[in-house]
């Protein structure tokens, strides 16, 4: 290994491809690579703002995984987070959709020092949120970045 204090030519390569291995692994995290996803949501053909989206992986325990979500804007445009990070692991989806909205006309106090607030509830009645019974085709997100087909909600 050593000849007069000087490391041999593949000692010394051994070293290098270990260590460039080992930094390799110290930077990832155990966590799946995030794909950026873009979508969006059409009520009656006008753009749905506020209506929560989720992307749920097929196959996935639903008591442990995190899903996918991402609330539309005023123009019906979405993007998903997995947690802190933006976008979704590659792989094939369930879509569900709740839209929550003030019931017209109910007003609910909240005690003590809290404002008053109005009671909320799914303006789609559910149709779009079980994923035992999807609405929707499943989705498949790829590696890189994803922009998903319109949803027209009825």
């Amino acid at each position: 290994m050593h000849l007069s204090g000087v490391m041999c030519p593949r000692s010394l390569a051994k070293r290098l491809l270990f260590l460039f291995a080992l930094a390799l692994a110290s930077c990832s995290d155990g966590k799946p690579a995030m794909n950026p996803v873009h979508g969006r949501v059409f009520f009656k053909d006008a753009p749905a703002s506020g209506v929560l989206v989720t992307l749920h992986l097929v196959g996935a325990d639903e008591a442990t995984s995190q899903p996918s979500t991402g609330y539309t804007d005023n123009d019906g445009n979405f993007e998903v987070a997995t947690g802190q990070d933006d976008g979704a692991p590659a792989g094939e989806y369930i879509v569900t959709m709740i839209w929550m909205q003030e019931v017209p006309g109910a007003k609910k106090k909240g005690p003590g020092f809290q404002r008053e607030e109005s009671p909320k509830e799914d303006k789609l009645k559910g149709r779009y949120s079980d994923t035992k019974k999807a609405a929707f085709p499943p989705v498949t997100i790829k590696k890189g970045v994803n922009e998903l087909e319109p949803f027209q909600l009825k």
